[in-house]
């Protein structure tokens, strides 16, 4: 017989959110019986294995020469196949009632114990076969179900044996009994320990789904607070400045005045709200093959604007091939590190461009570095963080999109000051030829 678990707690069902996290396609792709077997939730479906292996050696006794073959063998083989089908078949059912009803295994124990002792008793060649109602008794209702389960065995068997038509040796049947109890500890105490290193999953589990509710609520309450903050001063001045054109729509030039400073105020909470929507809900890239120099030329271009006093500087790896990327999401990524070098830069410097190729590992390196400050210390763990920033006027989501953008692209990025002289800080990409699938 067989069942799915002895308790809800050791149970997660397969449709459910926290199971089908994680998992790989191919994986949720299997069969739902496969999916229960693979993850071990119902040890009974390999037990019903093991009973069909386990005819094979009474089949082949019964089809081979034997001196004690008759009609008997075929009468306990042909219930042994049907005790088997049945099982197969209603196999849930089974599952279902046997939770319900434990005393149900005594059914199975006895059937076991019938096949025993009318097949040779000790050298009866269906010993494998009346393990299977053991084994379930001690995984599922452990060291005590185990040993209950043994002892029915032994009370079925021992009596059963007055019928058996075959001589039996009592020092053999003594042993045969004691190595029913001796399955049942050999599986009933592990059974214990997986309950409760089950039990333990779950509790940590539970634990660190309550941890992350609690830094999703923290980071939602900074996002608002952040986000109110940005908003309130442009809706400040915005309704200021409206006032006062209600109040003197006669002054022309006030009211240009007023109206283009609304204008850049209203653009400037679009950008706002386009970042925040950005990093609270990516939207899934499409890539193509493309020159990735072409790109860092063109955010060379934009970053560096009409900074005369800015020099980029390129070292490209000539080596360096095409790789699989998402053309507009990664000029962005690439801007925000050139332009956040060219604001730390008032007086001017050099912004250096490298890229390398690392042909063991099929990586492709982009490496920027500034002549500016470097980055301070108290914020260098933190950089990538939403609405850490370095500056009064920045909002604090520009390096996080960007960081948010290569871990969509299946690369990293890191950041360092450099020692020495020079300084400045040095922002790495690491990019792969080409995107993995998930």
């Amino acid at each position: 017989m067989s069942t799915k678990s002895t308790s809800s707690s050791l149970k997660i069902s397969s449709s459910s959110p926290l199971a089908a996290a994680g998992k790989p396609k191919e994986f949720m792709a299997l069969p739902g019986w496969l999916r229960r077997a693979i993850r071990d939730e119902n040890v009974m479906l390999f037990l019903l294995g093991v009973r069909w292996l386990s005819l094979l050696p009474p089949l082949l006794q019964v089809l081979g020469p034997n001196q004690y073959k008759n009609i008997l063998d075929w009468l306990v083989l042909g219930a042994a196949i049907a005790t088997n089908v049945a099982l197969s078949v209603y196999n849930d059912w089974f599952d279902r009632q046997l939770l319900r009803r434990p005393c149900l295994l005594a059914v199975d124990l006895l059937l076991a114990a019938l096949f025993l002792a009318l097949t040779g008793g000790s050298e009866s060649p269906y010993g494998l076969y009346a393990m299977a109602p053991l084994l379930a008794g001690a995984f599922f209702f452990e060291m005590r179900g185990g040993l209950l389960s043994a002892l029915a065995l032994s009370a079925f068997y021992v009596p059963l044996l007055a019928f058996a038509p075959r001589e039996f040796s009592l020092v053999a049947v003594l042993g045969q009994v004691m190595g029913f109890f001796l399955i049942a500890l050999m599986f009933g105490y592990p059974s214990v320990l997986l309950r409760r290193l089950k039990s333990a999953n779950e509790e940590l589990q539970q634990a660190q789904a309550d941890i992350a509710r609690g830094t999703a609520l923290a980071t939602l309450g900074k996002t608002v607070a952040h986000v109110s903050h940005e908003v309130r001063n442009p809706l400040v001045t915005m309704g200021g400045f409206a006032r006062q054109m209600q109040r003197h729509p006669e002054n022309a030039e006030m009211v240009r005045h007023h109206s283009e400073i609304i204008a850049q105020e209203t653009h400037r909470l679009e950008l706002l709200l386009n970042d925040v929507l950005t990093v609270a809900r990516p939207t899934p890239l499409q890539f193509t093959r493309g020159n990735v120099h072409e790109v860092l030329d063109r955010a060379c271009l934009l970053a560096g604007g009409d900074k005369k006093n800015v020099n980029f500087v390129k070292d490209y790896d000539p080596s360096l091939p095409w790789l699989y990327f998402n053309a507009p999401s990664l000029l962005r990524a690439l801007l925000n590190v050139l332009r956040n070098a060219v604001q730390v830069m008032p007086d001017g410097g050099n912004i250096q461009i490298a890229t390398r190729f690392n042909s063991a590992a099929e990586h492709a390196h982009i490496i920027i570095t500034d002549s500016g400050p470097g980055i301070p210390d108290t914020l260098l763990k933190t950089i990538f963080e939403p609405f850490v920033t370095g500056r009064e006027e920045g909002t604090g989501l520009g390096l996080a999109i960007t960081r948010q953008i290569i871990h969509e692209h299946g690369g990293t990025l890191h950041a360092q000051n450099l020692e020495g002289k020079s300084g400045g800080a040095q922002f790495t990409f690491e990019l792969p030829l080409a995107p993995k699938n998930d």
